[in-house]
């Protein structure tokens, strides 16, 4: 093929279109980008690989250079055209490169540019049009650079864009479309560059995109065919661009990967064959980028690869030859991809090199030319410092521990290898480096509001954005001291309703905020103990600074017995034991006949053997009284309807009259009068539908009480043997 008609052949030849980005990234690092700037105006040695069409370069970590692959015009530049299927040594020094159609380029870490290989259109930049079989110097100052099929551009340190060789359709963008044989200075202020075969791509300082040359799918007038000489801005927010043969893919601050493409094999990604002549996001969540001929590949935060287009050879790695219209995962541990024309490369966290898609001319390296639909192992020892930075933290708590302490606590986030730690900040400043996801601050002040953000980074100090900063306010002081018991506690009774209570002030460091009053009604029925001795509920708590020492407790029961205690509470919530318990009783109203409640408790199962108990739940208006208490026993009518009472002994007899009424109990009236009515497992059958009534009667004699019961009905509600 007569090499000045080459290009013309090619740009309808798609499959031989080869574009390798030179990628800058502003925020995320990432693996795949060129090198960055130093303040000394030198590039940092960054290992990388780069694909043409069939060959392949790459950068160990020391900085040595290795190339295989075809070599006809000595684009591996080993003195030779002879191809190489294993990997051969070119130089040291290297600190990136790139891969054109035929030629390669690189930069050395201290700035210099060399090139070498085909150079029918002065894309080597030596002023001549002769192929060069060994590295040659071209220039200083550099710290970027990305090759098209027959065009090199590069970046100075300054940010100037520079530019050569074939210029057909305007992709050098300096307004002509005129070869160039040396370095040409464009504009001026970008930091990042990445060339296809047709057209070139930048990033401004300020985010900005700009392109030039033809197939410009998103410039202004949206014509495919038509092309601009001179760079015209695309959009904004951008970090990161990879320019193939037809397609633009670009990444911004947050991860998302967009796209603009004719997509005639799906190398846009959206999922769908239409094209879309303006950027359009496709995914989230990349760090890398690259593309080749009509396909792409990117790299996400994880360390996971996709890949999405035309996959004819193979090249996407999912072990078909089919397209895919949208990004599909290959593998993961990544740090590194490169595509080349059908061919793809890429780099492993453990530095091995895998390769994928055509090999017909060894461009694996793997000393054969057999070709592989996935990732093949080829070699070690290429490893990549790890440039990208983790996720950002998300989920951040932070919660207020005491008066001097909050705990934050964070999610872990996404890391190609693997989150170190993280970089804790308060207010701003860096107070903590913990390597778990949460984070004690102490020796804080009280009642203080404190900001906190936080960091991720890995083992190679690349660190995140901080996370959206959350806010504690740290607790009150603890006062441990609690408050004295409060003293002197009175109980009086005013009336029927009501019970004033009265007490000497507690004392505390902090002052006295709160007293709690605890009030329980006397239910002897219950726990005739308890009442006395169990702590109360709490009824009422009186604040203020101080609170009021005295208490009308109002709504009461007529003729009842309640108990009182008093607790005092300070200002940090420590309280007082309570206080001792008194007790008052409310008035009777004149006349009031106070009823008793019985309390029935059977024992044994069937009628046949039955057991019954009767507890007297004596009114406490009428405690301590002489009385008599009786159970009285009343037969249904269809038995006659005779009456019995229960004596002292135990035994039932008839009822005649009170002068020799039989008391089941004499003395003063305890709260709780327990009587034995069946004391033992009988068989009852025969008193079925007998109703025991139990009451008691005030005096001095069982005559007298057994009169004063009948006359005031003092009795409880009967209940019935069943």
């Amino acid at each position: 093929m007569d090499q000045s008609t080459e290009p013309f052949v090619m740009s309808n030849i798609k499959k031989l279109v080869i574009v390798l980005a030179g990628i800058v990234s502003l925020a995320l690092g990432t693996p795949q980008s060129a090198t960055a700037a130093t303040s000394a105006g030198t590039v940092t040695v960054t290992p990388r690989i780069a694909a043409g069409v069939a060959h392949t370069v790459a950068l160990k970590p020391d900085g040595s250079l290795w190339a295989w692959g075809r070599n006809d015009y000595g684009q591996l530049g080993d003195s030779s055209k002879i191809d190489s299927l294993v990997p051969i040594q070119i130089g040291t020094g290297y600190a990136a490169i790139a891969a054109g159609f035929h030629h390669t380029a690189a930069l050395k870490s201290d700035g210099s540019l060399w090139a070498w290989g085909y150079n029918a259109y002065g894309q080597l930049g030596d002023s001549t049009t002769t192929d060069s079989l060994v590295p040659k110097q071209i220039g200083t100052g550099y710290t970027a650079i990305a090759t098209g099929s027959f065009s090199t551009v590069a970046l100075k340190s300054d940010g100037s864009l520079w530019a050569w060789g074939y210029n057909t359709s305007g992709q050098l963008g300096d307004g002509t479309t005129a070869t160039s044989l040396l370095p040409k200075q464009i504009d001026t202020g970008y930091t990042a560059i990445a060339a296809g075969p047709y057209h070139t791509v930048g990033i401004k300082s300020d985010g900005s995109l700009w392109a030039w040359g033809s197939q410009l799918a998103g410039q202004p007038d949206g014509n495919f065919t038509t092309y601009s000489l001179v760079p015209v801005r695309l959009g904004t927010g951008y970090t990161t661009i990879a320019a193939g043969s037809y397609q633009t893919v670009a990444l911004k601050a947050d991860g998302s990967l967009w796209s603009w493409e004719p997509n005639n094999h799906g190398q846009l990604g959206d999922g769908t064959p239409s094209t879309s002549l303006v950027p359009k996001q496709i995914d989230t969540g990349y760090t890398a980028i690259t593309a080749g001929s009509m396909y792409a590949l990117g790299i996400k935060r994880d360390g996971s690869l996709w890949a999405w287009g035309n996959n004819l050879y193979g090249q996407l790695g999912d072990g078909t030859t089919s397209a895919s219209l949208a990004p599909k995962l290959i593998g993961a541990g990544y740090m590194m991809v490169a595509a080349g024309d059908t061919h793809t490369v890429a780099i492993k966290a453990d530095g091995g090199l895998w390769a994928w898609g055509n090999n017909y001319s060894g461009q694996f390296g793997d000393g054969t030319t057999t070709a592989s639909l996935i990732p093949r192992p080829i070699s070690t020892g290429y490893t990549v410092p790890d440039s990208v930075a983790p996720g950002i933290p998300s989920g951040l708590i932070v919660i207020p521990a005491g008066a001097t302490q909050v705990n934050v606590f964070w999610t872990t986030p996404l890391d190609n290898v693997a989150v170190a730690g993280y970089k804790v900040y308060r207010d701003g400043v860096l107070v903590g480096s913990p390597t778990l996801t949460n984070y004690s601050d102490t020796g804080l002040t009280a009642l203080t509001a404190y900001s906190y953000a936080v960091a991720a980074c890995d083992a190679s100090g690349n660190c995140s954005a901080r996370s959206t900063a959350v806010s504690a306010t740290t607790l009150a002081p603890r006062d441990i001291h609690l408050p004295t018991v409060p003293t002197g506690l009175t109980a009086t009774a005013i009336g029927t309703t009501q019970i004033d209570l009265a007490w000497t002030p507690a004392t505390d460091s902090i002052g006295i905020t709160q007293y709690k009053i605890s009030r329980r009604m006397y239910y002897p029925y219950y726990c005739p103990v308890c009442d006395v001795v169990a702590p109360l509920p709490t009824v009422v708590t009186l604040s203020g600074t101080p609170p009021a020492t005295s208490y009308s407790d109002t709504g009461l029961s007529q003729a009842s017995r309640y108990y009182y205690s008093v607790q005092a509470c300070n200002a940090a919530g420590n309280c007082s034991a309570q206080s001792e318990t008194v007790h008052a009783t409310t008035q009777s109203i004149p006349g009031f006949i106070a009823i008793p409640t019985i309390y029935v408790t059977e024992g044994g199962i069937t009628i046949t053997s039955r057991a019954i108990i009767v507890t007297m739940l004596t009114p406490a208006s009428v405690l301590d009284l002489r009385a008599s208490v009786f159970a009285v026993a009343i037969t249904p009518s269809s038995m006659g309807g005779k009456i019995y009472l229960l004596s002292s002994d135990g035994s039932w007899t008839p009822f005649t009259a009170c002068a020799s009424a039989a008391a089941a109990y004499s003395g003063k009236l305890d709260a709780l009068v327990q009587l034995n009515v069946v004391p033992t497992l009988t068989d009852l059958s025969a008193w079925v539908g007998t109703s025991i009534y139990v009451g008691y009667g005030i005096g001095n004699t069982s005559a007298a009480t057994c009169a004063d019961m009948l006359n005031k009905a003092t009795t409880a509600p009967p209940f019935t043997i069943h």
